[in-house]
């Protein structure tokens, strides 16, 4: 499996929660500083629904539903 990987042209879809000291990261402000620039895109179905925080409890009992989510939960500060 490796040796394709390394021969031949993929796609990875997904994402990972990470960050190092001290806090947020040049992980955090890297994506961040692509992302405002437009040189990182990403497909808008990745996200599956945008929420209020203060529908954060909704938000996770969406997930006791087999199957109901299909991409990433958005929860986003009301200001």
């Amino acid at each position: 499996m490796w040796e394709n990987m390394n021969r031949k042209e993929f796609k990875l879809t997904g994402s990972w929660m990470s960050y190092s000291s001290p806090f947020p990261g040049k992980e955090w402000e890297l994506t961040a500083h692509y992302f405002a620039t437009g040189q990182l895109k990403f497909d808008p179905g990745f996200i599956y629904k945008k929420m209020p925080m203060s529908q954060a409890q909704e938000a996770f009992q969406m997930f006791k539903t087999p199957g109901l989510v299909k991409g990433k939960v958005l929860l986003v500060n009301e200001e």
